[in-house]
């Protein structure tokens, strides 16, 4: 059993969202998101992106309904190298990290979807995601996360929102869409 490849996504124009809708449907039990690039126009410290649900209706679901739980680990020492992040009324599913500077498109994820288009169970996953931060004094360093998330309210999701979390214009994104049927 292994992932199918289904299709590859990229930035339709610069915005602050993009919306990728029709992403998931009962063709596979399991979808997987592998972002290969995100980054924005304005670099600046703590550049940071969410990803939430388009849900069944076509709507965006964006208010606390998502419990995560993430390790986040940042390549250089001092009190706040590992910390956790998420708790159970989060507004995002999944937080991309772009403090790259000069680095650009070193930010990189890994999303699993358990059962995206369900209608009877709410949909779950997992989250893997490294890049390059630029932090003062700590110039270039590398961070992962990892973790998982859990829509609390929405049952049935179609697609993915990727917005940047201070309003800055979102200038490059691309990844690819695997799905796996089991049977």
């Amino acid at each position: 059993m292994s992932f199918r490849y289904i299709s590859s996504h990229e930035l339709v124009a610069k915005a602050n969202r993009q919306n990728f809708d029709y992403l998931f449907s009962d063709d596979f039990d399991i979808y997987q998101v592998v972002l290969n690039k995100y980054n924005v126009d304005t670099l600046r410290e703590n550049n940071s992106g969410d990803v939430q649900f388009i849900n069944k209706q076509g709507s965006l679901v964006t208010d606390t309904h998502y419990a995560t739980e993430q390790q986040f680990y940042r390549g250089h020492s001092g009190s706040d190298s590992e910390i956790e992040l998420g708790g159970g009324a989060q507004d995002e599913i999944a937080k991309v990290y772009t403090d790259i500077k000069n680095n650009r498109g070193a930010c990189q994820m890994i999303l699993t979807f358990i059962n995206p288009y369900s209608d009877t169970m709410n949909t779950q996953g997992f989250i893997q995601n490294m890049g390059v931060m630029s932090i003062p004094y700590y110039t270039y360093k590398e961070y992962s996360t990892f973790g998982g998330f859990y829509d609390t309210k929405t049952a049935g999701v179609r697609g993915l929102s990727f917005i940047h979390r201070d309003n800055y214009v979102i200038s490059e994104l691309q990844f690819d869409l695997y799905g796996l049927r089991i049977d």
